[in-house]
């Protein structure tokens, strides 16, 4: 495709004929009413086309200039390096993005001659086409790369590779320049084929590599040897850093830790160029980003080993439980290679057994961790001790999906494919079955498992029901209950270690919590349960943890997740494109094992990352969050996103309170000061007031299009009066809320104010009551205040050299009012001096955030004499949070943490009232709590070498006992 077209669909006719008059020239283009598929998700493809184009025409008008998607299509080809051709069709006034300003424009005005304009653009379409269609193509395989997991059978081999080497060679001759996805591609297709090459072939290539891909690409001919050689190494510490931070987007922890350490090493061994002038900016810049990328994969990666030693699926995992005498969290496993594989925690394995002729399904280990039994597809159960010695063999007419043995280690159940449930039970040392094949389901069994007291088990079955039967005596089974609810197969269920609830997992996505002393004693069918709406696949495990407050849950969708007791979603561990078939915890909680189709086990340290909770509920992305006032009578936070709906939460418990249908989206939500109610301003610019602790199906009053008389964006609420604010399009309306004959009334409190030329997005009252802070799409904010006679004014317009480049998405005060937080598109936060309406500090460039910043919010505690400073969390639309601090003293803003765990734009951020979580809320429909307390100060460990030493400590066990790892990985921390 040779183009796509950027505009605002006012200026579309013109679009229409240069779009036509392009194809008829035999240039495929890319416009969007032709483009987008119905019901395809628009941006995606708009990302693709974008891709796909070898250049990008961005047509310049007053509208494009103030379009939020015309600016984030600009971003994406920029990102990707794509050729940018600008084509001015109407004049526009104000500031020009950088990347378009900078370059040739083509003049398309009504008073240009169109004919001379567009063989212009068809000689530039036309320039060094070969090098620009190569761009595209290796752009194409790359993103292709990405998106499977950077899966080897992706990259590039013999002429594709040597040509793709020549291309990034010569690319710094010309644009478009290579992305560092197109350099890591390269690289990494180039080291793959050097392993399948002898050895001095492969050490020539890998030679080739460093001093091309990595570095010496970038130089032009007659450099000296000594500052190429500089140059590619750092370039290879470029390359590692952003490898570092593609691993860890794409959820592969270990493998951004091992990256991010080998950037520090290599940092390390190379640290004398700083002291070398020509590159002290650079290196300096180069140290921060290291630095940086160190401490951010040690903080978010919580897998601590894999374990890769089964030839196909692993199908169970178990923990054997601590014993005084032996190791400690020996972990046995079974896969679809018919193997057991018994392994020490670091990973290393200790004991394979291969005497099953097939895939091993299921694997119970006794209480007391002396022998443990394996289910399998050949029809039996074997019964081992740790040694490996097979102590016995118990048939059956067929495949064994499942076993269970009895707390007192006497009886052992299965679930057979055949329908049944089997009972053995141990008599002279020798297992003796006894059930009489009487107990079954109506489908295949997939689970059994004994309660901890070995009063009862529970059977999972394909025909969706959970049957309890109770152990009547050694040589009897009595059917006490069958639990209906689910929807589709059930595969597996977990008794809470009291023994008051049975949790199953099921093929219809959720996780139900049957609470058992709620059965009645006489049994039957039985259909309460809590449901869980767990996972976007089936759920193949569910377990408890040892001491009860929290469950594991395994899926299809390639996620493992940590729940609450009662239900609430704390953490998710992602394995794109792997089907998670099994979890277990260690005996003392710390540990968690999952098994997946990727024949891999991964240890997860649950004392690892950031601690949260997850609320879902909302069909559709959010927009805002907000939480009550510390003097309401019920703590509450309510969310509000793009599917019709405000949604009003317990701030303890988590749990839907109510839902508010809005009948249309809502684009902010605030409670109103010392009272009981809730503004929403909505898409239809209308303001609705809603009760809290009232079972209203509608708003008491209502602001109405007529009275807003523009776009309503925002809404602010003053904390020591009856006034608010609200956004009309670029002006601003003051209003006064008051109980009027009982009933309540908001009324216009004077003319709106003007200050802004374009969109006011955001607006907030300092706390002390006594300004205004306004954030445009005109890149400024106003800071306004009362005057004498009682009005406001502009108090201070904060804009200038050291303002912001783009549209000002929100502002926050801190709790003192006197500084001012403004969040841009720019990708930065700036501070500034309320009092003087002067700038203080802009968010470090190393470490801001990625892209558009949506919100930003000061934590409500005040500086103290020993801490001298204010800290402030900001959401981004890189889909991640992060916490900074502001230090008075040297007007210093630095970042203290990076949470990630979104999985799509972070729109709203803030603090709950007692200050002890972070409250988010993101298009990916979810609301986040992150407990910050523990690092709310700067990490003591952040020097460079210590937080090397932490980061090879972590990786020690991987490092040492995983087969699968290239030699020079293997010894990176020695």
């Amino acid at each position: 495709m040779e183009a796509f077209i950027s505009y605002s669909r006012i200026n579309k006719e013109f679009v229409q004929t240069l779009a036509s008059a392009l194809k008829k020239a035999n240039r495929e283009v890319w416009v969007d009413w032709e483009d987008i598929p119905q019901g395809a998700e628009w941006w995606k493809e708009i990302e693709v086309g974008i891709q796909e184009a070898n250049a990008f025409l961005f047509v310049i008008t007053p509208d494009s200039m103030t379009s939020e998607v015309c600016a984030r299509e600009l971003n994406h080809a920029i990102k990707h390096n794509k050729r940018l051709i600008p084509i001015l069709h109407q004049e526009v006034k104000g500031e020009i993005p950088p990347q378009i300003a900078a370059i040739n424009w083509i003049f398309f005005r009504e008073s240009d001659n169109f004919d001379h304009a567009f063989t212009t653009l068809l000689n530039t379409l036309d320039t060094d086409l070969e090098r620009v269609r190569i761009h595209t193509r290796i752009l194409r395989r790359a993103v292709e790369w990405e998106s499977h997991q950077r899966d080897k059978s992706f990259l590039l081999r013999g002429q594709d590779l040597t040509n793709a080497q020549h291309w990034l060679s010569r690319s710094i001759e010309k644009p478009p320049q290579p992305t560092q996805l197109q350099t890591q591609y390269i690289v990494q297709s180039a080291r793959a084929q050097s392993k399948s090459q002898n050895r001095k072939l492969a050490a020539a290539f890998a030679a080739f590599i460093i001093a091309v891909a990595l570095g010496l690409v970038a130089l032009y001919e007659g450099h000296k040897a000594k500052q190429a050689r500089n140059h590619a190494t750092l370039s290879q510490i470029r390359a590692l850093t952003s490898l570092s931070e593609a691993r860890l987007a794409n959820h592969n922890e270990l493998g951004a830790l091992l990256a991010s350490v080998k950037a520090a090493k290599q940092w390390h061994t190379f640290s004398w160029l700083a002291n070398d002038e020509t590159y002290q900016k650079e290196i300096l810049d180069l140290k921060n980003q290291v630095h940086h990328t160190l401490k951010e994969s040690i903080s978010e990666t919580r897998e601590r080993n894999r374990l890769e030693l089964h030839a196909d699926r692993v199908q169970t995992v178990r923990f054997r439980p601590n014993t005084e005498k032996g190791e400690k969290n020996v972990i046995v496993s079974g896969a679809s290679d018919d193997k057991i594989i018994i392994w020490n925690q670091a990973g290393k394995p200790i004991k394979t057994i291969e005497q099953h002729e097939e895939s091993v399904y299921d694997i119970s280990i006794s209480p007391k961790g002396d022998f443990f039994a394996s289910a399998s597809a050949d029809k039996t159960v074997k019964v081992w001790n740790f040694e490996g010695e097979l102590l016995a063999t118990l048939d059956h007419i067929a495949e064994i999906h499942g076993v269970s043995i009895s707390p007192d280690g006497q009886m052992i159940a299965i679930a057979s494919d055949e329908r049944y449930v089997g009972l053995w039970h141990k008599k002279n040392d020798k297992w003796e079955r006894i059930d009489d094949f009487k107990f079954k389901h109506d489908s295949a069994v997939q689970a059994v498992r004994f309660s901890h007291d070995g009063k009862i088990f529970a059977s999972a079955s394909s025909d969706r029901t959970v049957k309890l039967w109770q152990v009547a005596n050694s040589t009897d089974l009595v059917l006490k209950a069958t639990l209906i609810g689910h929807k589709d197969r059930v595969y597996a269920v977990s008794f809470s270690p009291d023994n008051q609830t049975l949790a199953s997992a099921s093929a219809d996505n959720t996780i139900r919590l049957w609470k058992l002393n709620d059965i009645p004693k006489e049994g039957g069918d039985w259909k309460k349960s809590t449901e869980i709406q767990a996972h976007t696949n089936w759920v193949f495990d569910v377990e408890y943890n040892p001491n009860g407050n929290m469950l594991a849950s395994a899926s299809a969708s390639g996620t493992v997740k940590l729940w609450s007791r009662d239900g609430t979603l704390l953490k998710v561990f992602n394995n794109p494109s792997v089907r998670m078939t099994a979890v277990s915890f260690s005996s003392e909680g710390k540990w968690l094992a999952s098994a997946g189709g990727d024949n891999t086990i991964r240890l997860y340290d649950l004392e690892a990352g950031t601690s949260m909770k997850i609320i879902e509920g909302h069909q559709s992305g959010l927009k805002d969050v907000d939480v009550s006032f510390s003097n309401a009578s019920q703590q509450t936070i309510a969310s509000t996103g793009t599917d019709g709906t405000v949604r009003l939460w317990d701030s303890q418990t988590y749990q839907l309170l109510r839902t508010l249908k809005t009948t249309v989206s809502a684009r902010d939500v605030d409670y109103v000061p010392n009272s009981d109610l809730l503004a929403v301003a909505t898409y239809d610019n209308t303001v609705q007031f809603w009760p809290v602790h009232n079972s209203s199906d509608k708003p008491i009053y209502t602001i109405s299009q007529e009275q807003t008389q523009g776009k309503v964006r925002s809404i602010a609420f003053n904390s020591k009066n009856s006034l608010f604010a609200t956004t009309q399009s670029n002006l601003i309306q003051l209003w006064t809320l008051k109980m009027e004959g009982g009933s309540l009334q908001a009324k216009k409190r004077g003319k709106p104010l003007e200050g802004h030329n374009k969109s006011v997005n955001a607006l907030s009252f300092s706390p002390n009551g006594k300004y205004l802070a306004s954030g445009s799409a005109d890149h400024t904010a106003i800071i306004w205040y009362f005057d004498k006679t009682n009005t406001f004014v502009t108090h201070a317009v904060l804009e200038g050299k050291k303002g912001h480049d783009s549209w000002i998405n929100n502002l926050s005060f801190s709790p003192d009012s006197q500084y001012l937080a403004t969040a841009s598109s720019d990708h930065t936060i700036k501070l500034w001096d309320v009092k003087e309406g002067k700038w203080l500090a802009t968010t470090p460039k190393a470490e801001q955030h990625q892209d558009w910043v949506w919100d930003v919010s000061f934590a409500s505690q005040l500086p103290t004499p020993e801490r001298n400073h204010y800290s402030f969390v900001s959401g981004s639309a890189d889909n991640t949070i992060k916490l900074w601090r502001y230090v008075s003293e040297g007007n210093k803003i630095e970042l203290l943490r990076t949470l990630k765990g979104h999985e799509g734009w972070v729109r709203s951020v803030g603090f709950s009232n007692a200050g002890h979580e972070i409250i988010s809320a993101s298009a990916d429909k979810t609301v986040r709590f992150w407990e910050w307390q523990h690092f709310k100060e700067k990490a003591k460990s952040d020097d460079q070498t210590k937080l090397l030493d932490k980061g090879c400590q972590l990786l020690k066990n991987y490092l040492e006992n995983n087969g699968n790892l290239e030699d020079t990985d293997r010894q990176v921390c020695q």
